[in-house]
């Protein structure tokens, strides 16, 4: 008699401890759970912020391109007229001095 009721006792008290166990368990699992979730949802919007900072840096970038080709474009056609009129006004020179040289 004295084994059954120390038995049941021992179950009595191991019954407790695991009903114990498993409540802490599951709020540590419960716990978890909410800081995952939370750091999860913090990352997606850290990671969303930086592909909308990227997305917008990059459309500086190409902006920046596209005005840079347009700036070259117009310094080769300055360029080009500039070294058409420079060439003109040396030949023109040059004829001059060839004629003042005859004439001397």
């Amino acid at each position: 008699m004295f084994r059954e009721h120390a038995s049941i006792k021992v179950h009595s008290h191991v019954h407790c401890k695991v009903t114990a166990l498993q409540s802490e368990c599951s709020s540590t699992v419960t716990a978890l759970q909410s800081e995952c979730s939370s750091t999860v949802t913090a990352l997606q919007s850290e990671c969303s912020s930086t592909v909308t900072a990227l997305q917008s840096e990059c459309s500086t970038v190409t902006a920046l391109n596209r005005n840079a080709a347009t700036l070259l474009q117009h310094f080769n056609r300055n360029a080009a007229a500039l070294l058409q009129h420079f060439n003109q006004n040396a030949v023109a020179l040059l004829q001059h001095f060839n004629q003042n040289t005859v004439a001397l």
